[in-house]
């Protein structure tokens, strides 16, 4: 089995989960980035469509003497936190796989159930996604999360999730309307919120010169950031 010296134990917290020892008992290796994150085939093929017929179609089971290697071709795409925190809630459960705890893992558990075909964790991260956003979202991640979760929703088309950003952010627009990201938004994405933040009474607009591009013939803020009116 392929040496783990030196690799840090920081990047093998899914396997704290386990019995002491139980990692050199894996019979898959997961390449990602520079990590080699050693994984038992029993728990992944359960889970994931993908690894479960990949397996089958080997010539020759893996052991954990002679593992598969998931390269990093294999992988491709795959970010190594995702990863991490996919491997994560899948062995949390001694052997059944567990909701996430938090929006990062649901988002993360998200983009790896649809990437390996894993419908029970892709279930569990949507549930988890479905709570309100007073549940989900808290105004200390003001600086960095609702923005960040409203563009992953965005792009993964996660909609009930993105109202629930849409839903936080205009509540706390106050704070957010100068982050350079709303304007990676997709143009429905970004009218949605728009709207909503002017249902909450907070958003006054005003024209500026062309430029070619229809986001950035707009400017938005605060109500009471303006003494002008909209032309």
């Amino acid at each position: 089995m392929q040496s783990r010296q030196g690799e840090s134990r920081l990047k093998l917290t899914y396997l704290e989960h386990t019995i002491a020892g139980y990692e050199d008992f894996a019979d898959i290796i997961l390449v990602v980035a520079d990590l080699h994150l050693p994984v038992h085939s029993q728990l992944l093929a359960r889970e994931s469509r993908v690894m479960a017929n990949l397996l089958r179609d080997l010539a020759e089971p893996p052991t954990w003497r002679s593992p598969f290697v998931a390269d990093q071709e294999m992988l491709r795409g795959c970010e190594p936190e995702d990863v991490i925190i996919f491997l994560t809630v899948l062995y949390r459960g001694a052997g059944a796989a567990t909701s996430p705890a938090s929006v990062a893992e649901a988002c993360a558990v998200y983009r790896l159930a649809d990437f390996f075909d894993a419908p029970h964790l892709l279930d569990l991260s949507c549930k988890y996604l479905r709570k309100p956003a007073k549940d989900l979202l808290s105004p200390s991640m003001c600086e960095d999360g609702p923005v960040k979760w409203l563009l992953v929703a965005d792009r993964l088309r996660m909609q009930e999730f993105s109202r629930s950003c849409i839903s936080f952010i205009a509540e706390h627009f106050d704070k957010l309307w100068e982050d350079p990201r709303l304007k990676e938004l997709s143009a429905a994405c970004l009218f949605e919120l728009l709207l909503k933040v002017h249902h909450h009474g907070q958003l006054h607009l005003y024209k500026t010169s062309y430029t070619g591009r229809p986001r950035d013939n707009l400017l938005w803020g605060p109500r009471a950031s303006y003494s002008g009116r909209m032309e």
